[in-house]
């Protein structure tokens, strides 16, 4: 390899990777994964219905994902087209910014929008792969979502050109000191539905605290977290990842989850589920990862081809 980026490359540009935790799991639930399949497609797992027991809320599973279960979800833009080098937008994510989007009055209706300007970040100061071909493509976002807890712990971090402000601000000094890109990735978590947090700011001052507190809706109220190169379209915004997420598994997608406030509630924010289908992974159900088709493919196959 003639450097990092080419290095970096040799595994592609693989939207979504997962751990050994989540496909082995997988494997080893096949036969009730793949019984459950028709009553997702007839919606006839209702979302008021009781879990199974007091340890497994997955009905398609007979016991939900090992701790040791990791997702990880990445945004992939190209660096360019030839000769030619592609601009990345730009997002500002500081409280001023926050408080529009959280608000009914927004131009953009809690959208992200395309941006507030563009950045051009050579490949030192964002993480990117080169292709085989020539191909670059950064990876201005990612999603890590790992089942420490109960209902998955939910981690996202995207770039930006301001990476010591607001969500950046309180980087460690460890991170800060990397000769690599990932000093410039700002990052939000979120543990539960509803917001803990007694404290608007988390504690903290300055530009971390304004953001925090811009996005606060107070306890036992719906936690935020969104990710602008991530979270598409009106009003995601104002999301939450756990919140989506707990309809993995059913005929419901983000677009029409969010457009649908009498029923997901607080931009999908607000807990409406008693059990999760999929366990949070909409990669088990859903295009393009379909991972339980894949399954049910293989097993039709096997039917017809070897009795």
């Amino acid at each position: 390899m003639k450097d990092d980026v080419s290095l970096q490359g040799l595994g592609g540009n693989h939207r979504v990777a997962y751990s050994p935790g989540v496909l082995s799991h997988l494997m080893g639930q096949y036969g009730t994964l793949d019984g459950c399949l028709p009553k997702l497609d007839a919606n006839a797992i209702k979302a008021d219905e009781e879990p199974a027991s007091k340890t497994n809320f997955a009905p398609c599973f007979d016991a939900e994902f090992p701790v040791d279960a990791a997702l990880v979800k990445m945004s992939w833009y190209r660096a360019s087209f030839g000769t030619q080098r592609l601009p990345l937008p730009t997002y500002d994510t500081s409280a001023k910014t926050l408080a529009a989007k959280m608000s009914a009055a927004d131009a953009d209706q809690g959208a992200w929008g395309k941006g507030v300007g563009s950045a051009d970040p050579d490949d030192a100061s964002i993480y990117t792969v080169g292709l085989s071909d020539g191909t670059k493509f950064r990876m201005p976002a990612m999603h890590l979502v790992t089942k420490e807890l109960r209902e998955w712990l939910w981690i996202t971090i995207w770039w930006s050109d301001k990476p010591n402000d607001d969500f950046g601000a309180d980087r460690p000094a460890e991170i800060t000191s990397l000769d690599g890109p990932w000093k410039n990735y700002k990052m939000n978590v979120t543990v539960s539905f509803e917001e803990k947090d007694p404290d608007p700011r988390g504690g903290f001052d300055g530009s971390l605290g304004d953001a925090l507190e811009a996005a606060y809706n107070g306890v036992g109220k719906p936690s935020w977290s969104s990710n602008p190169y991530l979270e598409k379209g009106a009003p995601n915004a104002q999301s939450n990842c756990i919140g989506c997420h707990q309809h993995a598994g059913t005929n419901e997608n983000s677009e029409s989850i969010l457009a649908a406030p009498d029923m997901f509630p607080q931009a999908s924010r607000t807990r409406v589920r008693k059990n999760f289908p999929a366990d949070y992974l909409w990669a088990v159900t859903s295009t393009p990862e379909r991972l339980a088709g894949v399954i049910d493919d293989q097993i039709k196959h096997y039917d017809q081809a070897d009795r």
